[in-house]
């Protein structure tokens, strides 16, 4: 089949299978959206301001789960994952590593580019049309998200999963999806995004990939992070030779 053909076809549904690793995908229509925390969020810290708008002017594919142990090791051939499970979100892995597992992956597939999603599309895709601290509302909420695990002093003893949660990544898929029918955005694992950390910028932007830096945006909070770390306009940067066992990655196409 004619390369150009197969992406039109696969373009005209919601979800799309990728052959090579299993790997599920979810269509994200192009849009404009408020990317940051609103100033009456208690928990915004300054990286996460000025809140401001976004238009992402091209429609993408986003991993519908954080790539696997089994997808990792089906493209580089090792698991070097902490946690060992193959339906558990791959992690140790830095910036990188998953730029390695991408260019094996484009050198595989049949015609789709593969990429890390800039933060633009990661915070557009989390927050799936909402305005929400969370993508399912503002208040925390345990049996959402795989978080907390640390949470045990008294300023945070209200937030603290570590009842619910498993102390570890967990399977993705486990927990609900958003609106969009995205999961694990929240929590699980630390994601890695395809910009360079820097300072937000005070007007609107078009398709804005950060560049200008050395260290990398990780999003979306981990398995051990606070109910804070895991709102959808939280920011973190680590540099691009970091691993952990709680820092993995979803990809993204168009």
């Amino acid at each position: 089949m004619n390369v150009n053909s197969r992406k039109r076809n696969i373009r005209n549904v919601k979800s799309w299978t990728e052959p090579i690793t299993g790997m599920d995908f979810i269509w994200v229509s192009a849009g404009s959206f408020w990317m940051g925390a609103q100033q009456s969020d208690a928990d915004a810290t300054w990286v996460e301001m000025p809140r401001h708008k976004v238009t992402l002017t091209r429609e993408y594919w986003i991993g519908k789960y954080p790539v696997t142990q089994f997808q990792w090791k089906r493209i580089m051939g090792r698991n070097p994952s902490f946690f060992k499970g193959v339906s558990l979100p791959v992690e140790r892995v830095s910036w990188e590593d998953c730029q390695e597992f991408l260019a094996k992956l484009n050198r595989r597939s049949s015609g789709q580019f593969f990429s890390l999603p800039t933060e633009a599309q990661w915070e557009y895709a989390c927050r799936a049309g909402t305005q929400t601290r969370y993508s399912w509302g503002d208040e925390s909420d345990c049996e959402k998200a795989n978080y907390g695990k640390f949470e045990v002093s008294f300023e945070l003893l209200f937030y603290d999963c570590g009842g619910q949660n498993p102390g570890r990544t967990s399977p993705v898929g486990k927990y609900p999806p958003n609106a969009w029918e995205i999961c694990d955005m929240h929590g699980n694992v630390w994601e890695w995004c395809e910009d360079t950390f820097e300072e937000y910028s005070t007007r609107e932007l078009v398709d804005p990939v950060y560049s200008g830096g050395t260290d990398r945006v990780c999003r979306g909070g981990g398995w051990g992070s606070s109910q804070s770390a895991v709102r959808s306009s939280f920011r973190d940067w680590a540099e691009c030779d970091q691993r952990s066992a709680d820092l993995g990655f979803r990809i993204v196409f168009r």
